[in-house]
């Protein structure tokens, strides 16, 4: 079932409304329905990355090493280095 639409008002650039109309006529469709079509899509990639779970691991570990953000290249050529020699 199709929910009633809403009005909603928006500026934009007259070379984005030019491009808009020439889109919207070469693929058959309403500028309207091209622009929803557009913000659907956005708003579902949007969500799919907030609510993606592998969010939920970052931070879960603390290393106890100070700068892993900035120096896991040389963490890890350490960690090789000793494994090498050993």
């Amino acid at each position: 079932m199709t929910q009633k639409k809403k009005r909603v008002q928006v500026y934009l650039e007259p070379e984005m409304i030019k491009e808009l109309n020439n889109l919207a006529e070469r693929l058959g469709i309403s500028k309207g329905e091209l622009i929803r079509e557009s913000v659907k899509r956005i708003l579902q990639e949007k969500t799919k990355v907030k609510n993606d779970p592998i969010w939920g691991i970052v931070g879960m570990g603390h290393s106890g090493v100070g700068k892993v953000s900035t120096e896991h290249d040389r963490y890890l050529a350490e960690i090789k280095l000793r494994k090498m020699h050993r």
